[in-house]
């Protein structure tokens, strides 16, 4: 393939993955951009460069790569992710679902509406709850309070400022998007490599 690269903007043997935008993710709790998903399409490496364009190989293609398709560096993936310390005081919501999808399940991917700035970093662990409510008990005539309910465990894989990708490690139920997240109970590494066998 031939990528609209020259000589000042791409060398020989340097690698750029292949990517088409797709949807605008949206913030759920204030309705702003937080950016796009992208489909990444695969990756190549440059082979020779022209003055205004550089011939590349595609060493990976994960689904057709088409004219217009955009390209940016690589960046080598995330192969094993340390578990960090849980982040306090933060909480969010689900924002987005890949592939147009309603329900997500365990080993799915989800895109978060906090980020960095929230104290999320790579390795996060995250909990998704549904909050505790009034409930009547007939019994004593009165009500009492239900406790949130943890359905399921996240760990942040990617973060950026303003948002974050975590893989659902370990789920009760479907995920829905709105669900709400927050710092996760602390649990050890090996707990976590636990739940995903």
């Amino acid at each position: 393939v031939y990528i609209g690269l020259g000589a000042d903007k791409a060398s020989v043997g340097d690698q750029f993955s292949v990517f088409r935008t797709q949807e605008k993710v949206i913030d759920p709790d204030t309705n702003r951009l937080l950016g796009y998903h992208v489909n990444m399409l695969g990756w190549v490496e440059v082979q020779e460069v022209s003055e205004e364009a550089a011939l590349a190989v595609v060493r990976l293609s994960a689904g057709d790569i088409e004219l217009g398709d955009r390209v940016m560096p690589r960046e080598k993936p995330i192969l094993d992710v340390e578990v960090m310390t849980s982040p306090k005081n933060v909480d969010g919501q689900i924002s987005f679902f890949p592939s147009s999808r309603v329900l997500m399940g365990t080993a799915d991917y989800v895109y978060l509406n906090r980020g960095e700035l929230d104290g999320l970093e790579v390795g996060s662990p995250l909990e998704v709850y549904r909050a505790g409510w009034e409930a009547p008990e007939p019994a004593h005539n009165t009500r009492v309070e239900v406790p949130d309910r943890v359905i399921a465990n996240l760990l942040v894989v990617r973060a950026r400022q303003e948002s974050a990708v975590a893989l659902v490690q370990h789920t009760e139920t479907e995920l829905q998007l709105g669900d709400r997240f927050r710092g996760a109970v602390e649990r050890s590494t090996a707990e976590y490599r636990g739940a995903e066998e």
